[in-house]
Formats: structure tokens, sequence, C-alpha cells
């Protein structure tokens, strides 16, 4: 009889501790996998701020672009200006 609730306790041990060690060893590699996500969305802010700024920088060499062309066109058309190497045809109606 002594033996026997002996077994059956030394059963019960061996499945609560098994029991336990999983539900550790699962939240561990719930946490390893919630830090490598955490890294993962990091990395990816960190390239989103980047690709942020170009762009910014971009638009501003875009804007500087047309305002160029713009003054470029106002000159050759109000003034008649032309770079070197250019003819300039006048059609007369």
């Amino acid at each position: 009889m002594i033996k026997r609730k002996n077994i059956f306790k030394v059963f019960f041990n061996i499945i609560f501790l098994f029991i336990v060690l999983n539900i550790l060893i699962e939240g561990i590699q719930l946490n390893i996998r919630r830090n490598g996500l955490k890294r993962q969305v990091s990395d990816a802010q960190v390239k989103i701020d980047e690709l942020e700024k170009k762009r910014k920088t971009l638009e501003e060499e875009i804007k500087k672009i047309e305002e160029n062309e713009k003054i470029e066109r106002l000159a050759r058309d109000r003034l008649d200006l032309h770079k070197k190497g250019e003819t300039v045809y006048k059609v007369v109606e």
C-alpha cells in the first residue's frame, strides 16, 4: 500500500515536472521569437527612416530641377537667350 502511494506520488511528480518544464521551454522559445521580431521591426523602422530621408532629398532635387527648367524656359522665351553652340531660328509669319 505504501509502495503504491509512493509510486503514484513519483509518477504524479514526474508528470507535473514534465508539464512545468514544457511550459518553461515554450515560454523561453516565445521570448526568443518575440525578441527576434522586435529586432526585425527595429531594422525595418531604420530602413523606413532612411528611405523617407532619401525621398525628401529626391523631392527637393526635383523641385530644383523644375525651377531651373522654368527659369531656362522663361529666359529663352522672353529674353531670346540660348545656350552656347545653339542656333536660334525665328519663325516669321
